[in-house]
């Protein structure tokens, strides 16, 4: 039965969005058009000061010589200046100004052409301009900026301006960050689901388009969680059922003369019974509690005693041993031993007829202990190391099962010692074969 289709979220996730960067774009053009409403510092150029020259020009035309008092006070207030002019026939003015010599004497002066100079107002001071025509001299003070130089934007109102701008786009970026929070909880989610965590579960109360993703994510991953529930049920209630009928062929195995056929059965019985083992053995390892009876191990009489197990097995084992230090092995000892004999017997199996020893090497690399196991033998596709611990997996064809063996040895090897704290990992060596690395954790030697 098909689940029904969720309803359409409350609130669109692109709606959220856009309205974001609409509000951040919004905010930003305010900020320009404010910025760019205030004047800007800038030099005179020769265009503006030819132009403003000829506009003194005109005025004092319209003045005329002798100059008109009323016409002084009229263009004064259309300007929005006040106005001095000196001749021959005395001193007319819109309001009390000082004289001209007495302004040229001053410094600060630029010269904007022949008989004119300008003196501009600080901030938002008087802007003066000196002009002289023959005998007529002419002071005109214009209130505010300077025409030739506009007000320029004071550094605090660019700093203003840059920390509104900046205060914008990180609220625009932390309100992306919020709306778009249900991605972290996806990406936390999936780390856990690989991680082998089938537990987890995502909450997200935001009523968008990533509910919808988080509760997929929770109904597949639900769906894992109750298929390997199943496999693994499965392999165990298989393994228990068949350890009555192998008992029953055991002892009926007993009662029967000896003869080929009853070797070859002896046999089947005895592999089918490694099997139910290592099947229950795997289980017992993935459970919360999985009965590891650690003790203190010696190091080297340990990997000396496996050693010697295989002094007459072709093409032989080679044991190379490392620097341990004042670090001892607190584990297993059966459990580790059946992880380093499945690794053995595996490089041993896929070692071809004439290849160099398989070398067993171990020593101490900070707090852990690495055991390596090296074979020369044709290695593994690349296409398959990452399903080398699947229970019943086989790699290529040449890994045939008249090699003995159910595919079970490298899980179990990893789960000893995942149990153990510890990881397994196999990979091919540049120059052929495979190596199989262990490691498990050290603890300080009491005294050290």
């Amino acid at each position: 039965m098909r689940p029904e289709p969720n309803p359409p979220p409350a609130s669109s996730l692109f709606l959220k969005i856009l309205l974001v960067f609409s509000a951040t774009a919004l905010c930003l053009l305010v900020v320009v058009a404010t910025l760019a409403g205030l004047p800007g510092r800038h030099e005179p150029d020769a265009h503006m000061r030819a132009g403003m020259s000829l506009q003194l020009d005109a005025v004092l035309e319209r003045i005329g010589t002798p100059p008109d008092p009323a016409k002084v006070r009229s263009f004064a207030e259309a300007l929005g200046a006040a106005i001095r002019i000196e001749g021959p026939t005395g001193v007319v003015e819109s309001s009390s100004l000082p004289a001209f010599s007495a302004l040229k004497a001053e410094d600060g002066w630029a010269d904007f052409g022949p008989g004119r100079w300008e003196r501009p107002g600080r901030g938002r001071g008087p802007s003066t301009f000196l002009v002289q025509r023959g005998p007529w001299r002419a002071v005109f003070v214009f209130h505010g900026p300077s025409p030739l130089r506009p007000e320029e934007i004071s550094a605090w109102k660019l700093a203003a301006a840059l920390g509104v701008v900046l205060a914008i786009l990180a609220a625009a970026y932390f309100t992306v960050a919020w709306v778009l929070r249900g991605v972290r909880l996806l990406v936390r989610g999936v780390e856990e689901l690989r991680d082998g965590n089938l537990d987890y579960r995502i909450s997200t109360p935001s009523p968008d388009e990533f509910r919808g993703l988080a509760e997929a994510f929770n109904t597949m991953a639900e769906s894992v969680s109750a298929n390997l529930r199943a496999k693994n049920r499965l392999l165990r209630d298989i393994s228990h059922e068949l350890r009555s009928p192998l008992t029953r062929v055991k002892v009926a195995l007993e009662l029967l003369p000896e003869s080929e056929e009853r070797a070859a059965i002896a046999q089947s019985a005895a592999d089918m019974e490694g099997l139910v083992k290592e099947l229950l053995e795997a289980e017992r390892l993935k459970s919360a509690f999985p009965g590891l009876a650690q003790e203190e191990i010696d190091i080297p009489s340990f990997f000396n005693d496996l050693a010697k197990g295989y002094t007459r097995r072709q093409p032989g084992l080679v044991l190379r041993p490392g620097a341990v230090f004042s670090r001892s092995l607190h584990a297993d000892p059966a459990r580790i031993r059946r992880a380093l004999t499945n690794l053995v017997e595996n490089a041993l199996k896929y070692s071809p007829e004439g290849a160099p020893p398989v070398e067993l090497s171990y020593a101490s690399e900070g707090p852990e202990l690495c055991v390596r196991v090296v074979d020369r033998g044709p290695g593994i596709p690349e296409a398959d190391l990452p399903y080398v611990f699947e229970p019943f997996y086989r790699a290529d064809p040449s890994r045939r099962r008249d090699r003995g063996g159910y595919g079970l040895g490298l899980g179990l090897a990893r789960g000893i010692a995942e149990a153990h704290g510890g990881t397994l990992t196999v990979r091919n060596r540049p120059g052929g074969g495979t190596e199989a690395e262990l490691r498990l954790p050290l603890r300080s030697a009491p005294g050290a």
